[in-house]
């Protein structure tokens, strides 16, 4: 005989995979949400059928539509072939499956034939896909009960029937049948009775697999005590191995098979119900009662399929408990008295007691059993992580306490948070509602975990798997089966022929030709150094068809020798089951990540998307303990793609997304707002531990280190590199007990947030679709980054100001201290490197919502925030708050008082705040306001230039007339009086001078902080390279009071000066007029009367921008004179015009002696820059005298 059976029972088995998948998809896409439209399309079917009457057989009546809609036939005749396309399939599904169900019976009916005789106590290998196809025979009717067949197949006729208009006609038969598909029963109530009277005939094959295997393995490892009795998932030596001549209670109580039992376990105990329910004449047998007994205590609902599932003790209430009434009755005059009350007591009240203890303890039974697996599972992975050698002999216990916690995990999914549905009367006895409790039990993601921990380890070793079950298969190749074979092969006639032409010696001798040549490819898995040998694949799929054509074989009617006497014989004991446990050995061998995952897989879960949602949120928000488990949610939706077979229209992938990026937005979140609350506890941004260690530390620090390395031998501070403090500091005084909200303490949010943190950044990545990979650490950085984010910008913004920088500077500091402390949860994400990106973040793209002047709303980085700040309310002044130089102080200040509305500009604008300004946002930061600042300064230029331009014949002629006649006072005033723009000079040497000195101010910052990091680095000077590739001036010396040093040109100023005009060369001899521009603007009445500053050491009406000026203009123009090989102008007479004008002003100003001296310091600092190496002149010699006289009498 062929393997025609054993192949046929593996088609029909894939067949009803896909028919269950496909009616699963089709119950869903016909969902409650989406029928209304359909039936409104559907509608339109009165009125096409009435005008296509004589070419359809099919009478519109039979199909009871309701009223036709112009609208809806409208639509329906715009899409038809479209939604035709969609329809065929669900159609087909529904045309297709009453035939797949009969010839399923069929052959479930001729395999009970051959199988009679064959007893399954060891080998329900045999029985699985027997057993497996007739539950999906249940699961099928209970699908079909919930697919609208009425509405698909009226749609299909209606879009059929307007697109092959003018066609053949619908045949009679055709017709009928669809009449016949709309009005066969299938609705709830007639499911099970229709499926009883289906099986009846198979009742007694499936009696032998409840007596001979389920009934036994059930007695015996059912329930969370009888498991741990059997010590079966304890740590101890592997005992003796399964025995053929053993009863069936001591192979089930063997180690070795009783590991493999436990993988079975519920898979049988899915059996037994579903066998107890189609069959329910054996519920009235002794064994059957009790074992229905045990079961419907331990649950509420029965899994029909993935999502979908049943109150089973609604079922049993309906279709069992009439035949156990029944048999009741039928015995009711026969015993005596006490045994008709017990069974009367059974047959009345065994299914509503169950459901009274299965309300009442199958929620802690089965919370005590995901307890107890997942303590044994973390021990055997502690164990095997210990001694690996020992993993791949531990592998069946390994496999069958996943296949366990498997079970655990779906039948929680299958009963958490549903409504158990209650009479009347039950309902105003008993409100509770024991399955929906508040938030999804913990030990769910615990046992996740667990699971995920041991898969882990698994494919860690497995290496040494695949050499262990290679050395088994070897042993039992060449010590029990290959001989056996051939001794059988030798003793069988080769005279009777299956429909191939295959005799039975020959395919022994096929099957023993296998084993050899598996036997000797799977030697070379023992060398974990040589790669897999190419063929194992194919010997694998060759076994497994030899299997099922030796089973195929003895099953056969003529058959020699039958299955009966293979087993009965003495000469092949165990022959069966040996084989049997061959094949999973092979399996095990060659593609072990397989069998690993379907031990271990809950894909399943995904079309839970709801109670996914509840667990996530329960395990995040619980206790650290639990919130350690929260990325083994991920571990469900990482392999749920491969959920929907080839062609189904359905995927899990969306869900899987969905799932997966809302669990880790959700655990980054929340870690984000522990994070929050922490902080909050402890301060506003307050580690006072870090602020009083800050004290301590030196200021020595390099100019900028944005980020941290992953591994420093000591924390440092991103943005100081300065040591922290180790140890988590303490909250202010009194909130160490003092709970939050929520009620929790600071101790607990810290335990929280450190499981938390630790769970994301060490999760493997998530495939949750063939092209897409979640990655959780990233989703958490880019939480932290926000987080960090939020802080600085809460920090760095004061409504329309900015934070002063030395304040911004300690709150970052602060933050950096506080993320250090994190950093071993963090692992390889460090904390400098989330300090770095957040800052760069904010440099480069995080939005800081400011309020300008006006009063109008803009959106721009904290950066551009800063930048704009200092150019437009310190440079430009646009608030006209008087912004002006203290040029003995080397900062701005306003004259305009806070209290008036004004902004405290000498906070700001100082070298020690800049310095500040430049830690936080680094030279890239120092970089944007340098180049920002020059706008402002082009413009002052450019408005200087364009004076010159406009009176270069008068300046022109007051150079030759100071030349010739050097005190020709008349000329410099006759020269003043025409000089119209003079009020334009001030105001462009004002903006220049504040552009200026901010630069200069901000180049002496990044100098001070570069500095000391080139030192180290033994090269002191290469600070200044940095410098120019920053543009900004670089100063030789470092500075000490006022403004005497000696630097570079500007650059920018430079730039500038060559920028305007027509011609270079023409351009650079007009700016030797600058000194005298400046000279004649110290005859202005501004300067005159310029009163002297106490608070500010300074001369109000920002005089101070001469000599700033002056310094500037004299270091640039040489440099533009050098480029352009011009002849540099000798500056003596320009020192002449600042010296009578210095004696023209200071005559005739009547202010304190110190702003005589103040004005006279500004005067002599820009002469000493007009005329650069004559410190000896008569000139400079003749304004210090007049500054000594000065001091003299004050």
């Amino acid at each position: 005989m062929s393997a025609q059976y054993g192949e046929s029972l593996q088609e029909a088995l894939q067949q009803s995979e896909a028919f269950l998948a496909s009616l699963h998809d089709l119950s869903h896409g016909f969902s409650k949400e989406r029928q209304p439209c359909l039936q409104v399309y559907v509608a339109t079917y009165h009125e096409l059928a009435a005008r296509l009457v004589r070419r359809s057989s099919e009478h519109p009546a039979s199909l009871n539509l309701a009223m036709t809609e112009q609208t809806a036939y409208e639509v329906v005749c715009t899409r038809a072939e479209q939604m035709l396309l969609e329809a065929s399939p669900s159609y087909r599904l529904l045309q297709d499956y009453p035939a797949f169900q009969q010839k399923t019976m069929v052959l479930l009916a001729r395999l009970h034939q051959l199988w009679a005789p064959f007893s399954l106590e060891y080998t329900h290998h045999l029985m699985r896909p027997y057993m497996t196809l007739l539950c999906n025979l249940a699961r099928l009717q209970f699908l079909m009960a919930s697919v609208p067949r009425q509405l698909v197949i009226q749609m299909y006729s209606l879009l059929h029937s307007i697109v092959h208009q003018g066609q053949a006609p619908l045949l009679e038969d055709q017709a009928a049948n669809r009449i016949a598909l709309m009005n066969c029963d299938c609705s709830p109530e007639r499911v099970m009775p229709s499926l009883q009277t289906l099986m009846r005939p198979i009742e007694p094959r499936v009696t032998q697999v409840l007596n001979q295997i389920l009934y036994p393995v059930l007695r015996l490892y059912h329930g969370v005590d009888s498991l741990k009795d059997s010590r079966l998932l304890e740590l101890g030596p592997i005992t003796e191995h399964f025995s053929s001549k053993a009863s069936p209670e001591q192979n089930a109580s063997s180690t070795a098979e009783g590991w493999q039992m436990l993988a079975w376990l519920p898979l049988f105990e899915t059996w037994a119900l579903w066998c107890l329910l189609l069959f329910p004449g054996l519920a009235t047998q002794a064994e059957g009662t009790s074992l229905l007994q045990k079961l419907l205590g331990n649950s509420m609902r029965l899994q029909i399929y993935r999502e979908r599932s049943e109150w089973v003790h609604h079922l049993y209430e309906l279709h069992v408990k009439p035949a156990l009434v029944l048999t009741f009755h039928a015995s009711r005059a026969v015993g005596p008295s006490e045994d008709r009350e017990a069974l009367s007591h059974s047959a009345k009240d065994l299914i509503e007691s169950s459901r009274r203890v299965a309300l009442a303890n199958c929620m802690e039974n089965h919370q005590l059993m995901r307890l107890y697996l997942q303590q044994r599972l973390e021990d055997l992975v502690n164990f095997c992580a210990i001694e690996p050698s020992r993993v791949a002999a531990l592998l069946q216990q390994l496999l069958g306490a996943l296949e366990l916690a498997r079970g655990e995990i779906t039948w929680y999914f299958c009963h958490f948070d549903e409504i158990v549905p209650k009479n009347p009367v039950q309902a105003l006895v008993d409100t509770s509602q024991p399955l929906r409790s508040g938030s999804m039990d913990l030990s769910v993601p615990g046992l996740i975990a667990a699971m995920q921990r041991t898969r882990s380890i698994c494919l860690q070793f497995r290496s040494a798997v695949a050499a262990f079950a290679a050395d088994s298969i070897r042993q039992a190749v060449d010590q029990d089966l290959s001989p056996a074979l051939m001794r059988m092969a030798s003793q069988t006639a080769n005279t009777e022929t299956d429909e191939d032409g295959l005799t039975f010696g020959h395919i022994l001798r096929r099957m023993s030709k296998g084993l050899t040549s598996i036997s000797r490819h799977t030697l070379q898995l023992q060398d974990p150094e040589q790669k897999p040998c190419p063929f194992l694949p194919e010997d694998l799929r060759k076994l497994q068809s030899g299997w099922m054509m030796f089973i195929a074989a003895i099953f056969s009617s003529h058959a020699t020798p039958s299955a009966a006497e293979l087993e009965d014989s003495g000469s092949y004991p165990g022959l069966l089951c040996a084989f049997a446990q061959l094949v999973d050995l092979a399996e095990v061998a060659v593609s072990f990540p397989i069998v690993l995952q379907r031990a271990s897989s809950l894909k399943e879960l995904v079309f839970w998307p709801g109670k996914m949602l509840a667990g996530m949120k329960a395990t995040i928000k619980g206790p650290s303990t639990a919130a350690a488990n929260a990325c083994a949610w991920l571990y469900p939706i990482a392999d749920s793609d491969d959920n929907v077979l080839p062609g189904q229209h359905d995927s899990c992938s969306p869900t899987s997304i969905r799932l997966a990026e809302s669990l880790v937005r959700q655990a980054s979140q929340h870690a984000v707002h522990l994070l929050a609350k922490i902080l909050k506890m402890q301060g506003s941004l307050g580690l006072q531990a870090a602020a009083a260690h800050l004290q301590t530390v030196g200021e020595d620090a390099p100019a900028h280190s944005m980020g941290l390395r992953a591994a420093w031998s000591a924390p440092r501070l991103p943005m100081l590199s300065q040591p922290v403090p180790q140890s988590w500091p303490m909250p202010i005084s009194g909130q160490e007990s003092r709970p939050d909200a929520e009620g929790v303490s600071f101790e607990g949010n810290l335990q929280s947030v450190h499981a938390l943190l630790r769970s994301l950044s060490t999760a493997a990545p998530v495939r949750v679709s063939p092209v897409q990979t979640i990655l959780p650490a990233e989703h958490l950085a880019a939480a932290i980054i926000a987080f960090l984010c939020g802080q600085i910008q809460q920090s760095a913004v004061a409504g329309e100001d900015l934070q002063i920088p030395s304040l911004l500077r300690r709150d970052v500091v602060h933050l950096s201290a506080f993320m250090i402390q994190l950093q071993a949860p963090l692992g390889n994400l460090g904390a400098g490197t989330l300090m770095k990106d957040a800052m760069m973040s904010l440099c480069a793209s995080e939005a800081v919502a400011t309020t300008a002047a006006q009063g109008t709303g803009t959106n721009q980085s904290l950066l551009s925030f800063v930048v704009a700040w200092y150019t437009d309310v310190a440079a430009r002044d646009v608030r006209n708050l008087g912004v002006s130089i203290a040029t003995s102080k080397q900062r701005l200040y306003s004259s305009l008082s806070v209290k008036e509305g004004g902004v405290d500009i000498a906070q700001y604008t100082n070298i020690t705040e800049l310095e500040a300004l430049v830690a936080v946002f680094g030279l890239d930061g120092a970089r944007l306001l340098a180049a920002s600042l020059e706008e402002p300064l082009k413009e002052a230029v450019w408005g200087l230039h364009d004076v010159m331009t406009a009176h270069e014949p008068m300046l022109a002629h007051l150079q030759m007339q100071l030349q010739a006649y050097p005190g020709d006072w008349a000329a410099c005033a006759q020269a003043a009086e025409g000089l119209s723009d003079l009020d334009a000079v001030l105001s462009s040497l004002k903006l220049a001078a504040r552009c200026l000195l901010l630069r200069e101010l901000l180049s002496l910052a990044c100098q001070k902080l570069m500095q000391p990091a080139c030192e180290r680095k033994g090269l002191p000077s290469a600070w200044d390279h940095s410098l120019q590739a920053l543009g900004l001036p670089v100063f030789l010396c470092s500075r000490g009071s006022g403004l005497q040093a000696e630097g570079t040109a500007d650059p920018a100023l430079c730039h500038m000066m060559t920028g305007v005009g027509k011609g270079r060369k023409e351009t650079i001899e007009r700016w030797s007029y600058w000194p005298l521009l400046m000279g004649l603007a110290f005859w202005s009445p501004m300067w005159s009367s310029a009163t002297y500053v106490p608070a500010h050491d300074n001369l109000s009406n920002n005089m101070g921008c001469f000599s700033i000026c002056a310094r500037a203009f004299a270091a640039a123009l040489p440099v533009l004179q050098q480029t352009l090989s011009l002849p540099q102008v000798a500056p003596a007479a320009s020192a002449k015009l600042l010296l009578a004008c210095a004696e023209a002003s200071m005559s005739g100003r009547q202010d304190h002696v110190a702003g005589k001296l103040l004005a006279l310091n500004d005067l002599t600092a820009a002469l000493s820059c007009t005329w650069p190496g004559h410190a000896s002149s008569a000139a400079y010699l003749q304004v210090c005298h007049l500054q000594a006289c000065l001091c003299t009498a004050a």
